[in-house]
């Protein structure tokens, strides 16, 4: 009976956490979003998020990866939903609003740390200010060619003096953005070697003239055939964009 009153309440939280994450791609001028979402158990510590502003052509784009998995890390998940709806106008400053979150948190969650990216993007300069928390680069695919968009800071919930860089750049139409958490590349074959050379040299630069639907999707697929499984060591989730 025990056994199954802890099942259900796993199924319960599932499901509140599963509200947690936006269940449909914001609609924005010149700009389409594609989302996957696997965690490794019922409960997962990735997260994203799109904030929202008055400013019709501003939206805030927020992916996070707490350590550890299940319920500890599920919890903080919902820490950080009530942070980005309580941030006000911090939100306008992606460093600002790092350095909000790991205010809050740390101290608050145990042993617990997180790496995130928080972005805001405006639809009429194209211009796309980011900064990260210790997570891996968002990387960028423009005319064929794959790079990172590089700047500084560490995981959030260790020092709360941390201080994170914002870094901008000016996207152009045909550009595709991805963040992920590094579940996705840290993923191992039978000889133990990781997705992630493969998923850069080869698998990205193949999709690269796709539409960003496909190029999150076939890279899940991609992954998936070079591991040879599909129940993998760590929660995945990839969140991508590409301007029109």
């Amino acid at each position: 009976i025990l056994l199954d009153k802890m099942k259900t309440d796993l199924e319960l939280a599932r499901q509140i956490q599963t509200r947690l994450l936006p269940d449909s791609s914001p609609a924005y001028a010149g700009i389409r979003f594609s989302m996957l979402y696997k965690p490794m158990e019922e409960l997962g510590g990735d997260f994203y998020d799109f904030i929202r502003f008055q400013e019709q052509n501003i939206i805030g784009i927020f992916i996070s990866d707490v350590s550890g998995h299940g319920l500890p890390a599920a919890l903080v998940t919902t820490m950080l939903k009530a942070l980005n709806n309580t941030s006000g106008s911090i939100k306008f400053s992606t460093s600002g609003f790092l350095g909000y979150i790991n205010t809050h948190l740390t101290g608050q969650i145990g042993d617990n740390f997180l790496t995130a990216i928080y972005a805001v993007y405006d639809t009429e300069s194209r211009v796309l200010k980011f900064s990260r928390a210790g997570h891996p680069y968002p990387v960028l695919i423009r005319k064929g060619v794959i790079s990172e968009l590089v700047s500084g800071g560490g995981a959030i919930g260790i020092d709360s003096y941390m201080k994170y860089e914002e870094s901008s750049i000016r996207l152009e139409p045909g550009d595709k953005v991805l963040f992920y958490t590094d579940g996705l590349v840290e993923e191992t074959d039978n000889s133990q070697e990781m997705f992630m050379d493969s998923y850069f040299q080869r698998v990205l630069p193949a999709l690269s003239s796709l539409k960003i639907d496909d190029v999150v999707a076939i890279s899940y697929r991609r992954l998936i055939e070079f591991s040879g499984r599909e129940k993998f060591n760590d929660d995945i989730c990839v969140l991508g964009f590409e301007i029109l």
